[in-house]
């Protein structure tokens, strides 16, 4: 074999072989970043659906410390946890379905007035959302988020 020929090839096929390596490291960077991108937006879902939730159990919670159920237009927002059954794991679901039993119980039990409330600590006792939230910070903390 001409030994001009065997130099051509030997750098022609360094050169694929580099270009090769540049485009395969472009590519796993590239796939590795939309990754990322895509598991931060899940996050950022959960939990912009995690404070609704919160949000709406909360208002419910207070509202039934003094009113009872007459209808459930109010609780609008709960269904928010049709949404959480969709994205969460079992454990959060089930203390969402949780925080829900607690609401409609606390509006079957008999209204406080202010004082009542702080003289029974109610709002420490009736903490619904306590283990819904520490569900959520873990799920949210091993899913990638802070």
């Amino acid at each position: 074999m001409d030994s001009n020929l065997f130099g051509a090839l030997s750098a022609l096929l360094g050169s694929v072989v580099g270009a090769s390596a540049s485009l395969g490291t472009t590519w796993l960077t590239q796939r590795q970043t939309e990754r990322q991108q895509r598991r931060r937006n899940q996050v950022l879902k959960r939990e912009r659906l995690f404070r609704l939730f919160i949000k709406e159990c909360a208002r419910l919670q207070l509202h039934s410390l003094d009113h009872t159920l007459e209808d459930l237009s109010g609780g609008v927002g709960i269904a928010a946890l049709n949404e959480i059954r969709l994205v969460a794991s079992p454990f959060v679901v089930e203390k969402a379905e949780q925080c829900v039993s607690d609401i409609l119980e606390s509006y079957q039990t008999p209204n406080l007035s202010i004082a009542e409330l702080h003289a029974q600590d109610a709002f420490h006792k009736r903490d619904v959302l306590r283990e819904f939230t520490i569900a959520c910070r873990a799920e949210l903390e091993a899913y990638g988020g802070n």
